[in-house]
């Protein structure tokens, strides 16, 4: 009897520690639990997080983006993208993408494929080709660039596919004006007969010239960089320079003037102008320039300057005063003689009219019917003749003088030289004659 006790004794105690054992491992499990369902609520609370963080990102980012499932079905668009396709997202989601995102080649307007098809069934990043625009819900038109990937899960598994792209149709247009403008470059240097290039920052010349190789010879290897100092003449190099480098100094426009050896092996004048192309920062960029041959123009230059040389010897070294004067009188050349003879200042005689300033008033008048006459009708009274004129000294007292006017031929409007010796000498001589030979009749008749 006190057998069984013992053993019911003992079976209690293994039935209680068996009971709070399992209570124990109750307690555990509820614990666990409670841990494991808090873990999962922070990772669903954090999920939702970063799910709402990512379609705040995906909102306020410049690109357009739209998200599919793995069907190719929309599951997200951003503003952007609800702007450019026409399409609100509520009303876009659940749509097959090519419904939403319309896409054709900019020059055949031809479809192209959707690149989120090829991403879901190959698994890998796409990108448009170039040229690709998207038609809007509404009609309008963008040049878009685009890139589109796949979504992955955390196993790796694909989930769906990401699309990211924008508007390039301002660039596209800016290229497009730029290409134009190239090209509108291109033949003004093919077609004009100057020579038309361009140059780096340092002035090294950096594209080829056609007009250059065809007048000077030189290929584009022999003029790249300052290849062509190699046909500037020895003389000219050195200078050419230091315009070059004051100007780059400066960041102004280069003009100057050199003798440059044609093909021909002669040697020609050019003047060279040429603008700095400046960049942003206001740092030069680039020169555009051009060449134009001078050669005829500065052997009438030399030609004139002789002929002026010519001209000032004979009228410093002319006893007579030589006047130039224009259309309405005024004296714009007033030589040594003339300021002798007249007593006026060549300075101060130029500008003024020439009859006030040495023809006795009481003529005057005649003088000016008589250039009027000539201007309207082409003749005139005095012009060609050899007169004798009373004239003015500068500080009042009259003189003889003999006058002689000619036009200076092909000349609009005309110019006038007015060529004056005083004769007063000679007309005292005359009279002095004249007297004596009255004298010697009167001598002989008695």
């Amino acid at each position: 009897m006190e057998l069984d006790r013992e053993e019911e004794k003992l079976l209690r105690s293994v039935a209680l520690q068996n009971s709070r054992a399992v209570m124990v491992a109750r307690e555990r499990g509820e614990r666990e639990l409670g841990q494991t369902k808090e873990e999962l609520e922070r990772k669903a609370e954090e999920l939702d997080q970063q799910r709402e963080w990512f379609q705040v990102t995906l909102s306020s980012i410049g690109d357009a983006v739209i998200t599919t499932d793995t069907q190719g079905k929309v599951t997200f668009l951003n503003p952007i993208a609800e702007t450019m396709t026409g399409w609100k997202m509520a009303d876009a989601v659940g749509q097959p993408l090519e419904t939403i995102f319309k896409i054709i080649n900019e020059t055949t307007r031809q479809p192209v494929d959707n690149p989120i098809a090829r991403v879901l069934r190959e698994n890998v990043v796409v990108g448009l080709a170039n040229h690709t625009a998207l038609i809007a819900k509404d009609g309008r038109e963008f040049a878009i660039e685009d890139s589109a990937a796949p979504i992955r899960d955390a196993t790796g598994k694909i989930s769906g596919a990401v699309m990211v792209f924008h508007d390039v149709t301002d660039r596209r247009r800016a290229e497009e004006a730029v290409r134009a403008s190239e090209n509108r470059f291109s033949a003004l240097v093919s077609a004009t007969a100057q020579i038309v290039w361009v140059a780096d920052a340092t002035g090294g010349f950096v594209e080829d010239s056609p007009r250059w190789r065809e007048l000077t010879g030189q290929t584009f290897e022999e003029l790249k960089g300052w290849g062509r100092l190699n046909v500037v003449h020895p003389e000219d190099r050195q200078p050419l320079e230091a315009v070059w480098q004051r100007a780059a100094e400066m960041k102004s426009v280069v003009n100057t003037q050199y003798r440059l050896r044609y093909v021909s092996g002669e040697w020609r004048w050019v003047a060279v102008r040429a603008v700095p192309m400046l960049a942003a920062d206001g740092s030069i960029r680039s020169w555009v320039g051009m060449h134009t041959d001078i050669t005829e123009r500065k052997l009438a230059e030399e030609a004139l300057r002789e002929s002026e040389s010519r001209k000032s010897a004979i009228l410093s070294a002319s006893l007579d005063a030589i006047i130039t004067m224009d259309h309405k009188g005024k004296i714009s050349d007033f030589n040594p003689a003339a300021e002798k003879i007249f007593g006026h200042p060549r300075e101060k005689a130029i500008g003024h009219r020439l009859a006030e300033l040495i023809i006795p008033e009481r003529f005057r008048k005649r003088h000016y019917e008589g250039l009027a006459r000539y201007l309207a009708s082409g003749e005139g009274p005095v012009l060609g003749k050899r007169i004798e004129l009373p004239a003015l000294h500068a500080d009042g007292h009259e003189f003889s003088t003999e006058l002689s006017i000619s036009r200076i031929a092909d000349i609009e409007p005309p110019l006038f030289t007015a060529t004056l010796r005083d004769i007063t000498e000679r007309q005292r001589a005359e009279e002095t004659l004249r007297k004596e030979t009255e004298r010697l009749h009167l001598a002989l008749s008695a």
